[in-house]
């Protein structure tokens, strides 16, 4: 490979410090056939015959491929139905670039997932040749990790979508395959994590709590075992936190935010723990919320919001003497009657 590295010295003046020594101490041959003119016009025309089809197969048609591909990526005053075509046009030419258009491809139909000016006619469309190069991607390369998260993030993506469960209820066999592969790639661990995390909150809306409650717990093991390979990186803290908060498991989510406070350099404390609380308080998850609110307080106990936040979370949990306490503290700190508080 090194022939092909031209701009890393490190291995670049070794390679032809190698070449040079064998040139001078290697043993020298003398072909004499190689100054044989019959020999040389019959090279010279086995050279021309093959000059013109390998020129177009290893040159011309994947440069060709490429700039359609940027065409679909990013030319101006295309519709996204002209881009679909370009994709499937560069696809179709089975180029020794396949893999990476199917990847690009993959991005682009997250861009038009999240745009608002896709109809929805269009989208399907588009996913669905996703998902038939997701399959043709993992067929040509079993031993890709890649491929089988991004197949992967695909089926998470078409539930969020679809609500067709039937799409993740793929991931585990995928990510079976993948954790066999590279059994210390994080991002695999993320995945799976949020296939459970959507799982578990489609099993809480249709009242199987237990199913639910099962599928929170393994998406919990998902990004600690995450958190377990990289702990020097803050997102998967972060990522964790929201499933214990949304899973209401505060005590974890104490020991969690313990362990984050020897990264206290890398991160703002309130910031974090803002961000959770509004998860918590979107989840309904009051003993996330007093827990976290508490802690808010010890940073600073000068905001009133977060006696409010607390003072919610108590009252809904029935601790109605620290609400009322949470309560007087707010009215103390804003100069108001307590009736009007509470």
């Amino acid at each position: 490979q090194n022939l092909f590295i031209f701009e890393a010295l490190v291995t670049y003046i070794p390679l032809f410090l190698v070449i040079g020594f064998v040139g001078v101490f290697g043993r020298h041959y003398e072909w004499k056939f190689l100054e044989n003119k019959n020999f040389k016009i019959a090279l010279l025309a086995v050279f021309i015959i093959a000059f013109t089809p390998i020129l177009y197969l290893v040159n011309i048609k994947p440069l060709k491929a490429n700039i359609d591909l940027t065409k679909a990526i990013s030319a101006p005053n295309l519709t996204f139905d002209q881009r679909i075509d370009l994709f499937e046009s560069v696809l179709a030419r089975q180029t020794n670039g396949n893999q990476e258009y199917r990847r690009q491809l993959f991005n682009f139909f997250q861009d038009a997932a999240s745009a608002k000016d896709v109809d929805q006619p269009t989208l399907a469309r588009l996913a669905g040749l996703v998902e038939k190069e997701n399959k043709k991607q993992i067929a040509e390369n079993p031993y890709s990790v890649t491929n089988y998260l991004v197949e992967m993030r695909f089926n998470n993506m078409m539930f969020n979508l679809t609500g067709n469960i039937n799409y993740i209820n793929n991931n585990p066999s995928l990510f079976a395959k993948a954790k066999e592969l590279a059994p210390n790639r994080q991002h695999i661990y993320f995945e799976i994590g949020y296939t459970n995390f959507y799982l578990a909150n489609y099993l809480k809306q249709n009242n199987q709590t237990d199913s639910a409650d099962a599928n929170y717990k393994l998406a919990i093991e998902a990004f600690a075992k995450a958190l377990d390979l990289n702990d020097q990186n803050l997102e998967p803290y972060r990522q964790l936190a929201n499933i214990l908060v949304v899973a209401g498991d505060s005590r974890q989510l104490n020991d969690l935010l313990a362990r984050l406070e020897l990264m206290k350099n890398k991160y703002n404390p309130a910031d974090f723990l803002t961000q959770l609380i509004n998860v918590a308080i979107s989840a309904k998850s009051y003993n996330s919320i007093e827990l976290l609110a508490n802690k808010l307080i010890a940073l600073d106990p000068n905001n009133p919001q977060y006696y409010v936040q607390a003072a919610m979370a108590y009252a809904y949990m029935g601790n109605n003497d620290q609400a009322i306490e949470m309560a007087q503290k707010v009215a103390q700190e804003l100069g108001l009657p307590l009736s009007v508080v509470i």
